[in-house]
């Protein structure tokens, strides 16, 4: 049981405190709400196995949080001296919707997009605070037994991609499986917005942090499509055009993001109906039982038309030595797709780059289809640096000049003594957060708390090495 309950009541009040439009904005934004708290809870809390008591106590207390009054949200301050029959009648308000919602799609949320609406109407910073906000309860999830795992850590880089997919509306009705995918039955994807452009997609581009290379090679492919483009458009020729890439890289160097301009990148060429970007991994594409697994390929694959298909840790798919799975039945279906549909879908595959060679001859056919290769380096110690300020600004932080030029050492430190599994840019996430939590200690008993007091990061808050 999570040590702290009162902690998991005031992120609940915070988080519905600063978001009045969820429950000022009808019953529809409220429920939706929930069902996408229930989808969040199944992705972290069943990442190690089963949703256990500590994260079913956290999702009670969101899920009621916006029903209960004063009196009821008391008592759940008091928790650790409630019987067991109160906590049990309390968490089992959690677990009653989450037996009800056993076969719910946790491909999407319908949240995003429904916030994205009202924060476009009124105020543009909602958007920011919801996603944070609904982050900060599937960290809540993973953490709520005391550890971290391995698995839990890939579920909410999942979550976080999910929550910042700001798609259209999920059907109402499941997708049907076909025997081929049909343009006409795309899922809730991240729909571009009518007010973006080619220009506004490369300013962001541009200003990603480091990436020098992947740069000029996006922009040596964008001058290469506009003129096959142009020469279309004048009845000439045009050679086979495969813009199916890997991206080769340790993790938090930007990969995905980079994958989502593309997409973007592409639409406004002309060259996909959407740009939507669609991300999985094996368990996204692999069955557990023979001839399944081609069916759940099919059914990525369909969500993912007219858009980009980002796979991560595409080399998990490459049979082991241990002997045959069902890996190399996903790439054989895989590679199909991507021929009969190569007009309406591009494939973009990411991995540790050693590792992504065992994808990449795990089929005859693999690596003629990936043409483009993408080398996403590690973050350079300066990058780091730019990177945690980054964190800072838009967090309304100051970093002080003291804490600046000891961060900057701490982060040369990490990256000397970096191995193969560096973080870069979400170990940088990971040490700000740690920072703003010394920071709260630090400042929680001075008085008077001023705004200076409450943004300044100063020498004192850093974690020692």
């Amino acid at each position: 049981m999570p040590s702290n309950p009162s902690r998991i009541i005031n992120h609940a009040r915070s988080f519905y405190d600063s978001l009045p439009e969820l429950t000022s904005s009808g019953d529809s934004l409220l429920q939706a709400l929930v069902a996408d708290l229930v989808r969040l809870t199944m992705v972290c809390g069943k990442a190690d196995g089963l949703i256990d008591s500590p994260e079913s106590l956290v999702a009670s207390v969101y899920l009621r949080y916006p029903f209960m009054d004063e009196a009821e949200r008391r008592v759940l301050l008091e928790w650790d001296y409630l019987d067991s029959n109160t906590k049990h009648t309390i968490q089992q308000h959690a677990n009653e919707i989450f037996a009800k919602s056993k076969n719910i799609s946790i491909a999407y949320l319908e949240t995003p997009a429904l916030i994205n609406a009202v924060s476009l109407r009124s105020d543009r910073s909602l958007y920011d605070r919801f996603c944070k906000g609904l982050y900060t309860f599937a960290q809540l999830i993973t953490k709520a037994d005391g550890t971290v795992s391995v698995e839990e850590e890939i579920a909410l880089k999942k979550v976080w991609n999910l929550i910042t997919t700001k798609g259209p509306l999920p059907p109402e009705k499941p997708l049907k499986q076909t025997s081929a995918p049909q343009a006409s039955a795309i899922p809730a994807a991240a729909q571009i917005a009518p007010s973006d452009s080619l220009d506004q997609t490369l300013a962001e581009l541009n200003e990603l942090i480091g990436l020098t290379e992947i740069k000029e090679q996006i922009k040596t492919l964008i001058n290469f499509l506009k003129v096959q483009k142009e020469r279309s458009s004048r009845g000439l020729k045009q050679p086979a055009l495969t813009l199916h890439s890997v991206f080769l890289g340790p993790p938090g160097t930007g990969k995905t993001t980079v994958a989502r301009l593309m997409g973007r990148i592409l639409k406004h060429l002309g060259f996909l109906a959407n740009g939507q970007l669609i991300e999985t991994d094996r368990a996204g594409l692999v069955a557990g039982y023979v001839g399944q697994t081609a069916a759940k390929v099919d059914e990525v694959v369909q969500s993912a038309l007219d858009g980009v298909l980002f796979i991560d840790e595409a080399y998990a798919l490459a049979p082991s030595e241990k002997g045959e799975d069902f890996g190399r039945e996903a790439i054989d279906a895989l590679m199909k797709r991507m021929e009969d549909l190569r007009d309406k879908l591009v494939v973009v595959v990411a991995g540790y780059e050693g590792e992504m060679q065992k994808f990449l001859d795990a089929n005859p056919g693999v690596r003629s289809r990936f043409s483009r290769h993408y080398k996403f380096p590690d973050y350079t110690p300066e990058q780091l640096l730019l990177i945690f300020e980054k964190f800072c600004t838009s967090g309304q932080y100051n970093l002080a000049p003291e804490a600046k030029a000891a961060l900057a050492i701490l982060l040369d430190g990490m990256y000397q003594r970096r191995g193969p599994t560096f973080g870069n840019a979400r170990q940088v996430r990971n040490l700000f957060e740690k920072i703003l939590e010394i920071h709260a200690n630090r400042v929680a008993g001075i008085l008077p708390l001023t705004e200076e007091v409450l943004t300044t990061i100063t020498a004192e808050d850093l974690p020692g090495e």
